[in-house]
């Protein structure tokens, strides 16, 4: 008999999101991850709680005219989709943007989270519309940054703990799939021994035990590879890009890019479309700065007050709009 309806691997955003709409359908769910109880959230929890929306009421408060189309060219100028393995990151990508075009902003609403009025102009693009990047700004605060961004989904994933629905198992580190005749049917790891270090701090990796576990769905949600440069070595493309570089940076490594976004110009790993680091990314916890010189360099701005030196004006108009989100 199976363990549960559903095993997800990692505690993160995407982890959470997934295991509350499953709780909520009333599926039996086991969480399995590798640190401890105050980590869950993952890089989101650091994150500055930027999300890619489009056509909200914030932008239209602005006057930003924005569209499902023009979203979505704009995807196009910066991931291209050229090569016939990019049929499914395709996929995903549209998906997400009729998401985040129709019922993502209305879901977000409706658990409590609420944005700053000022909409920034993340990963922003040339003058035109076809190139790459945001033509317009959709780069939407969350209010309280990362941790508002976690807190309803922690929020639901721990009501339905308490219902018995779901159980989260920490300090399990998942190092291999279990399958049955070609299909996953479960996960299996190390236990690791018990640690209250501080959420960010390094946790030991000392093992005291296994674990296997079987479910009718596993879902892995344990972000990319960016943080692991051997790996990203060993499927780095030659042929296109020529040798590795011999130093590399860690990569932003969220749920986000785990739930929804792989970049079709990256072997495997986080994303780098138009919203990807940005909108995960660390930087100033209170989004103020940010917002402030990301969102309004534009030709709108500058009909409108005549030069880009036009910054304290525009900011004093901004000031007066509502800090209310609409619903």
């Amino acid at each position: 008999m199976a363990d549960a309806d559903a095993i997800i691997v990692g505690g993160g955003l995407a982890g959470l999101a997934a295991a509350a709409e499953l709780g909520d359908a009333g599926k039996r769910v086991i969480i399995v991850e590798q640190e401890g109880g105050g980590f869950l959230g993952g890089q989101a929890f650091w994150s500055l709680g930027g999300l890619f929306l489009v056509n909200t009421p914030e932008q239209r408060r602005l006057r930003i005219k924005d569209s499902r189309d023009l979203a979505w060219q704009d995807w196009l100028g910066s991931a291209q989709f050229d090569r016939p393995e990019d049929h499914w990151p395709r996929k995903v990508a549209e998906a997400y943007v009729d998401f985040a075009a129709g019922e993502m902003r209305p879901w977000l609403y409706a658990m409590g989270m609420r944005w700053w009025p000022v909409v920034g102009w993340a990963e922003r693009g040339g003058a035109l519309a076809n190139g790459h990047g945001n033509s317009v700004p959709r780069f939407h605060l969350t209010w309280g940054t990362g941790p508002g961004v976690v807190a309803p989904f922690e929020r639901r994933v721990r009501e339905h703990v308490a219902k018995g629905l779901i159980t989260l198992k920490f300090r399990h580190q998942v190092s291999r799939l279990i399958k049955t005749n070609g299909a996953v049917t479960g996960v299996a790891g190390e236990i690791l021994e018990a640690s209250d270090v501080e959420r960010g701090k390094q946790s030991s990796r000392t093992a005291v035990g296994d674990f296997d576990l079987s479910a009718g769905v596993v879902i892995v949600t344990s972000g990319g590879i960016g943080g692991n440069h051997e790996l990203v070595r060993k499927v780095w493309p030659v042929g296109r890009l020529g040798p590795a570089p011999k130093r590399m940076v860690p990569a932003c490594r969220t749920m986000s890019t785990a739930a929804w976004w792989r970049s079709p110009r990256t072997p495997a790993g986080p994303s780098s479309t138009p919203t990807a680091c940005g909108t995960m990314s660390r930087g100033s916890r209170t989004g103020i700065r940010s917002g402030r010189t990301t969102a309004f360099a534009s030709c709108r701005r500058r009909r409108r007050y005549g030069s880009m030196r036009s910054d304290n004006a525009w900011r004093r108009r901004s000031s007066r709009v509502s800090i209310r989100s609409a619903p």
